[in-house]
């Protein structure tokens, strides 16, 4: 199992009634080994950037993007197709109370992110 089974009309409440914008945190949402496993299988920058795009740009520097899903190792992959299924998103619209959700194929402007040393992501729309 990789997502923890989580209280959807607790959390609609939640999002309901955040301040100071409505929002949504779900703490313990993946099953602890599972977690580990995908951390420990993230790439340094090193290897990121054997692999993905390197970003230098004004709000970002000194990071790599990984949209490729077929080089995610495999805890990655596991994780991205759970956040894509079906059933999360449907949990996902019944806690924001938006319909149509869809997950994006080609992870545009998702995917791995690892920013290396001095390395900077700001804010950006």
């Amino acid at each position: 199992m990789v997502l923890r089974p989580f209280d959807r009309d607790r959390l609609k409440e939640e999002f309901d009634h955040a301040v100071p914008f409505r929002h949504v945190v779900i703490d313990g949402f993946l099953e602890p080994d599972f977690a580990m496993e995908v951390a420990d299988a993230f790439p340094t920058f090193e290897e990121a950037l054997e692999q993905g795009f390197a970003f230098n740009f004004v709000n970002e520097r000194k990071k790599v993007q990984i949209s490729d899903a077929g080089a995610f190792p495999a805890p990655v992959a596991r994780l991205n197709e759970a956040l894509a299924a079906p059933g999360f998103l449907a949990d996902l619209e019944y806690i924001t109370g938006i319909h149509g959700l869809l997950a994006d194929p080609d992870l545009l402007g998702g995917g791995m992110h690892v920013t290396g040393p001095h390395g900077r992501l700001d804010v950006h729309l």
